[in-house]
């Protein structure tokens, strides 16, 4: 079972990720902040597994296109369907948000 994720440690160049395979994320959610500081969570899409060995969480946007969530200027976390993220989090994607 992947370890949760609250931080993407390589949400750059994505364009350049050379993506090898993707994994049904069934039982995870991604979870988002809005502009007044309320929390939600969608389903995870996939898990995208890099040439290079590293996962990225993709979740899919209203307009249907497929994203890496960490990316997203709102995130939160990716956790396990049932956990909800930590007050740290929440602050941290805040002050993300902020700048």
């Amino acid at each position: 079972m992947p370890t949760r994720l609250d931080e993407c440690p390589h949400c750059c160049d994505y364009c350049e990720k050379d993506r090898i395979q993707i994994i049904p994320g069934t039982g995870w959610k991604v979870w988002f902040l809005g502009d007044a500081g309320e929390s939600w969570s969608e389903p995870l899409a996939a898990w995208g597994l890099l040439r290079n060995g590293d996962v990225e969480a993709c979740s899919v946007d209203h307009g249907g296109a497929v994203e890496n969530a960490c990316e997203a200027i709102n995130f939160v976390a990716v956790l396990p369907e049932g956990e909800l993220p930590s007050l740290e989090m929440i602050e941290r994607a805040k002050k993300k948000q902020a700048k």
